[in-house]
């Protein structure tokens, strides 16, 4: 079997949370990949990756339920064929979006990654005339970042946590970030994310959010998960609520009530593996 080595928290958190061995991983690994070719049509299938490496991303995040893996596999091929122009990312466009989001090198106190995105931070980056020079830019960003991220032992086995904080931004910057992409967009994004990926959103935090929020909000809820809503709080200029969600701060930038001195461009994540996936040929097989 061709799986990359897990860390050592990790592969403790498989063992005795999960009660995997290696020997039940291969029979798993096995067994989701007879399904796959039983059940989802073959059509679908064309140009996935059937690795161990790619198969294992769904087994992790459903922790190795085969037949929740299955599912997920079968929204994943399903989603592709749906929006194959959402797959295909310049790295000026990466870079561009990488100015307003951050994915934290360091974990929290349940071994999450944390996602910041400050749009704030990149609206001076972001101009309308590159919008209209790279349409759908925000969408396919979203849907890179998500991709790259389900290559994670971390994200496989632990989740994400999401943090949108609106500081410093007017009504109209707002209402600008939202026309980015269509509630449409924004919905299939998440879906993507939660139903698609194979990973868990385990919580989702919105700081100094503005008026509008809540209307978008409940237009945009109507085609989500219950899950995935209960997951959601409005924090208002409380940060400090982010010690209680995710355990401890010093991976979290001071601009968002954290103990790390970095701010958003900084030893961010995302910048990584942007080098990797526009300048190091990778195999489809390769996890990050």
């Amino acid at each position: 079997m061709e799986a990359v080595e897990l860390p050592e928290n990790l592969a403790r958190m498989v063992f005795e949370e999960l009660g995997q061995t290696a020997e039940t991983i291969r029979e798993s690994v096995a067994l989701l990949r007879k399904n796959i070719k039983k059940t989802i049509p073959k059509p679908l299938l064309e140009g996935f990756d059937m690795s161990d490496n790619n198969l294992l991303r769904f087994l992790r995040g459903r922790k190795f339920d085969v037949k929740n893996a299955v599912t997920v596999v079968s929204n994943y091929v399903k989603f592709r064929k749906s929006h194959p122009e959402w797959f295909s990312v310049s790295q000026e466009e990466v870079e561009a979006f990488t100015t307003m989001t951050k994915v934290s090198n360091g974990l929290d106190a349940h071994l999450r990654r944390t996602v910041m995105i400050v749009p704030a931070a990149g609206l001076n980056v972001v101009t309308d005339s590159f919008l209209n020079e790279h349409p759908l830019t925000l969408t396919k960003f979203r849907i890179w970042v998500f991709e790259q991220l389900s290559w994670d032992p971390y994200v496989q086995l632990a989740g994400i946590v999401v943090i949108v904080s609106f500081q410093h931004m007017s009504f109209w910057d707002s209402a600008r970030l939202y026309q980015m992409s269509s509630l449409y967009e924004h919905v299939e994004c998440v879906r993507f994310a939660t139903e698609c990926s194979g990973f868990r959103v385990k919580a989702l935090a919105v700081f100094e959010e503005p008026m509008f929020f809540g209307v978008v909000w409940s237009a945009a809820s109507l085609f989500l998960s219950e899950a995935f809503k209960s997951r959601l709080r409005l924090c208002g200029n409380n940060y400090a609520i982010l010690e209680k969600l995710i355990g401890n701060t010093d991976h979290i930038p001071a601009c968002l009530g954290g103990k790390d001195s970095d701010d958003l461009l900084q030893n961010n994540w995302i910048t990584q593996a942007c080098d990797k996936a526009f300048h190091v040929p990778v195999a489809s097989s390769v996890s990050t």
